[in-house]
């Protein structure tokens, strides 16, 4: 996705987020209009995601505990050949 794209998508889950996000929710978001009901888990994760990518001095004020997975998960992308 495009920097603006992922811009985008991060303050969509942060206004989604004022009203809180249920791990067992369903939700929509317009910044992703192919996916459709989405589990509030994978928002949650998609906003830690996001943030680390547009926002990474303003990560720790979201206040998920990603870090550990989200850096496994770019060793495993940098392992890519």
């Amino acid at each position: 996705m495009p920097l603006e794209a992922v811009r985008a998508l991060a303050l969509e889950i942060a206004m989604l987020g004022a009203n809180g996000i249920s791990p067992h929710g369903r939700y929509n978001l317009k910044a992703l209009p192919n996916r459709r009901d989405i589990w509030g888990a994978e928002i949650l994760a998609y906003y830690y995601v996001t943030w680390a990518r547009v926002f990474p001095d303003k990560l720790d004020m979201i206040g998920l505990p990603y870090k550990k997975t989200y850096e496994s998960a770019l060793a495993m992308l940098d392992a890519i050949p």
